[in-house]
């Protein structure tokens, strides 16, 4: 199978060829690369209702300027979801997705993206800002 996108080849699929998978693989390459939320609900909400049942890693950037993660995410959008929180989010989230100070970048995998897998803390590049939250 042959997928475009924008009129250019996109990597060759490599995984299983069901009906799931397929759709998921699909969703993932017409889906923006970089989701932007306001609150740390509706990345709660992305996360149930869109990418919970992907087997592909999820960034999600907690005060991170989205010009610094959309270009990692435009080269790896078949290979992972990426999102950033740039409204507000209370400490309940920060210890929910382990981490302790802004900016951050909180990688997650497994069943439900339970699993927190890293935490990397900026000055991320073009952001020269590292406060204490």
């Amino acid at each position: 199978m042959k997928l475009f996108t924008n009129g250019y080849p996109t990597d060759q699929y490599q995984g299983p060829h069901h009906a799931h998978a397929l759709v998921s693989y699909a969703r993932r390459l017409t889906a923006p690369a970089i989701q932007v939320f306001q609150s740390e609900s509706a990345l709660h909400k992305f996360i149930e209702s869109t990418v919970s049942s992907s087997e592909l890693p999820l960034f999600v950037g907690f005060q991170l300027e989205v010009s610094n993660l959309e270009r990692f995410a435009h080269k790896f959008r078949s290979k992972a979801w990426f999102a950033t929180v740039v409204g507000e989010y209370s400490e309940k989230a920060m210890a929910d997705f382990s981490f302790n100070k802004i900016p951050a970048l909180v990688v997650l995998r497994g069943q439900q993206y339970e699993e927190i897998q890293d935490v990397f803390y900026g000055p991320f590049q073009g952001n020269q800002s590292q406060q204490a939250h």
